[in-house]
């Protein structure tokens, strides 16, 4: 298991989760033959929020005699909008901050008769995926995984075009060969073949010809760019794409 970073620790250290519990007469929470309430961990997805997720499971589940907790990981509603934490596929990582908040919570509040010993987690899609990875955790009972997928890679695979997905899983395109302002600026230029010291002076950054020229050559055999002579190049229409904001390739970048 990885460390958490520094903005995965402040996110621990800040986490709260909103918890459903049914009313009864005796105003507390609802219960079947005697039994203390048993809980269910409700995961988000890649794109979803608690808002959301509340018509999922916390809108019934009290009903059928679950206390039901949904929670923000990283990457993940205001957990990425207020405090910038990215998301990570550890999922089994941020678990451990939910379930130890939990389990603080319930010890704070025992007029709530929360089953510590019966908790299940569920989750759809990319929440499917994660509630997996945070069943790992021994104090998870039951899962159940709607329509998750098998690995996050093949997620984005399909969501990525293939030539970038190929050059990332492969490790021979790297971030810094998005983010040098190249393709804005090839695409800006009015297209044409270009040498490679040409095409150096375009990026937005300090990038060394000779790097530049095996990064060119490497996209080039998988035909993202062109190769017209020995270190010479001429744009395709997706590494164009790569510069256009006005496709869907640039802003997914």
């Amino acid at each position: 298991m990885k460390a958490p970073s520094d903005k995965t620790s402040a996110f621990f250290r800040t986490l709260s989760a909103p918890l459903w519990i049914s009313e009864r007469e005796s105003n507390t929470a609802k219960t079947y033959s005697g039994r203390k309430i048993p809980i269910l961990l409700n995961s988000g997805g890649g794109d979803s929020a608690q808002e959301e997720i509340y018509f999922v499971n916390p809108a019934i589940g009290p009903e059928v005699g679950y206390a039901v907790i949904t929670f923000e990981g990283p990457g993940q509603g205001i957990v990425l909008r207020r405090d910038k934490v990215p998301m990570r596929p550890d999922r089994e990582v941020v678990s451990v901050a939910v379930l130890d908040h939990l389990f603080d919570f319930a010890g704070s509040h025992p007029e709530l008769e929360l089953d510590l010993d019966h908790i299940a987690m569920t989750g759809a899609s990319m929440g499917g995926y994660f509630a997996l990875r945070m069943a790992v955790d021994p104090r998870i009972k039951a899962c159940v995984s709607v329509d998750g997928f098998y690995s996050l890679a093949s997620f984005v695979g399909g969501r990525m075009p293939w030539p970038l997905f190929k050059g990332f899983m492969n490790g021979w395109l790297s971030d810094a060969a998005i983010d040098m302002g190249l393709w804005d600026a090839w695409t800006a230029s009015g297209e044409g073949e270009k040498d490679v010291e040409e095409l150096a002076t375009m990026t937005t950054k300090d990038v060394e010809p000779e790097l530049l020229r095996h990064q060119l050559r490497l996209m080039a055999a998988n035909h993202i760019v062109e190769e017209t002579e020995q270190d010479r190049y001429a744009p395709t229409p997706f590494s164009l794409s790569m510069g256009d904001r006005g496709t869907l390739v640039a802003p997914a970048l």
